[in-house]
């Protein structure tokens, strides 16, 4: 099932086009920007039926469609072929694609990378690493035992990668080391995520927010025009900077406590059930 409907490329639109609208509240909405895990995808990682009927909806109405995810556009494939998004922000923001165009593209230098590679490596405090880059997921762990990430290369990173990197993840035992090598290296910024011993390290200018800017400029929009759904820190700015900005019931209380909206449970169709109720 081809669950996004999708328009073929000739009627998407192109920089300076303004897409069609729906006025809610007051409301001015024309894009709806999503988060994937914990906000559109149930705990099994996946759409269900009423979500991809809705999302097919909206865009039957004028609206477009953006994926915001922390996951690189490879481990998203699954769910970009299953929706055909307008558009795609990866790897937490530093990649942006659409309308067969690289729209924002934010990586760290092949110098930069390796020297963090080599870092955590020698930290000691280290249980997993990866690494995002244009040419592949390099990862110190068997990742075949994920289905999304099956592409994986299996590396122990003892040599340098040689590449520029979109993002390091990496899954510590001791927050401190990690933080402070991450800060060895002025360009780059870092973000824990909740309730997991995981950190992601990328570009500075590499967020959700500011790559969801650049997709507004392209399309001649103002952030009054969008709607953001998300659930964790990663999210938030691009829910509070928008014109209608929704946390899931299930969001850390920093990303519901800034929201204007609150969605419903990932896992009872919390998207979908906000957009029937708004977007009719």
């Amino acid at each position: 099932m081809r669950g996004g409907g999708g328009r073929d490329a000739a009627e998407r639109p192109r920089s300076g086009d303004r897409p069609a609208g729906l006025r809610i509240e007051g409301r001015d909405i024309r894009l709806i920007v999503s988060d994937l895990d914990r906000t559109l995808l149930n705990s099994k990682s996946d759409f269900s039926e009423k979500t991809l009927r809705t999302i097919a909806h909206c865009r039957a109405k004028g609206l477009l469609f953006a994926f915001a995810t922390a996951r690189s556009e490879r481990s998203a494939k699954r769910l970009i072929d299953a929706v055909k998004p307008d558009f795609v922000i990866s790897d937490s923001g530093a990649l942006l694609k659409g309308n067969g165009q690289t729209l924002y593209r934010r990586a760290l230098t092949a110098a930069t990378a390796d020297g963090l590679l080599r870092d955590l490596k020698a930290s000691g405090v280290v249980s997993c690493l990866t690494a995002d880059t244009e040419d592949g997921y390099f990862a110190n762990h068997p990742p075949s035992q994920y289905p999304d990430y099956a592409h994986g290369i299996f590396t122990d990173f003892s040599g340098p990668l040689g590449r520029e990197c979109y993002k390091i993840s990496v899954e510590y035992r001791d927050l401190g080391p990690v933080v402070r090598i991450a800060e060895r290296y002025p360009e780059c910024a870092w973000m824990g995520y909740v309730d997991e011993s995981w950190l992601k390290i990328g570009p500075r200018e590499a967020t959700k927010w500011l790559a969801v800017e650049a997709l507004l400029s392209h399309l001649a929009l103002e952030p009054r025009h969008y709607a953001a759904f998300g659930d964790d820190l990663s999210d938030l700015e691009m829910i509070e900077r928008a014109g209608m900005g929704v946390a899931m019931a299930n969001a850390i209380p920093a990303v519901r406590a800034k929201a204007a909206f609150v969605a419903g449970n990932h896992d009872q169709d919390g998207v979908a059930r906000f957009l029937e109720a708004y977007f009719r």
